[in-house]
């Protein structure tokens, strides 16, 4: 293994400019609740370059590059390099302007891919969310009475 190979095995995935917490992997960033979701910034011309912007609990964005997370949507979505990019056409519905847009682009771009994976993390850390209020939220254990209705 060449010198470079072995700095990107030990390197975090992310860490905050900021603050400088780590995230080792991809999983601890998207999983941690102190990060937010802000949307996508896509690069026109250049899709590849298109990155997902999430704000740090200490105020500062972090940014990861979309396709670097591309994999985590279904293979059936694959991402096709082959598509035009329609940002700035006619065609455009012009969603990637808007970095706090959360609709899903259903034309035939290569930059509506990553549109579905912002709004699936989205939905991922707000379904990790709920889990996470649930799991937190303390039960009221209500007396039982001899016909187990609650009732005395």
């Amino acid at each position: 293994m060449n010198q470079p190979e072995a700095h990107a095995a030990s390197a975090p995935f992310r860490t905050c400019g900021m603050c400088r917490k780590t995230w080792a992997t991809r999983e601890d960033f998207l999983e941690d609740p102190g990060i937010r979701l802000l949307g996508l910034q896509a690069v026109p011309e250049l899709a590849d370059a298109n990155v997902l912007v999430f704000e740090h609990e200490c105020g500062t964005s972090v940014s990861v590059l979309a396709h670097k997370l591309r994999d985590l949507l279904a293979p059936a979505e694959a991402h096709d390099a082959t598509l035009p990019l329609l940002y700035g056409t006619e065609a455009c519905q012009k969603l990637c302007t808007n970095i706090a847009s959360r609709s899903t682009c259903d034309r035939p771009c290569r930059n509506a891919y990553d549109r579905r994976l912002s709004t699936w993390i989205a939905d991922r850390k707000e379904r990790l969310r709920a889990q996470r209020a649930t799991a937190t939220s303390p039960s009221i254990a209500l007396p039982q009475g001899s016909d187990g209705s609650g009732r005395r």
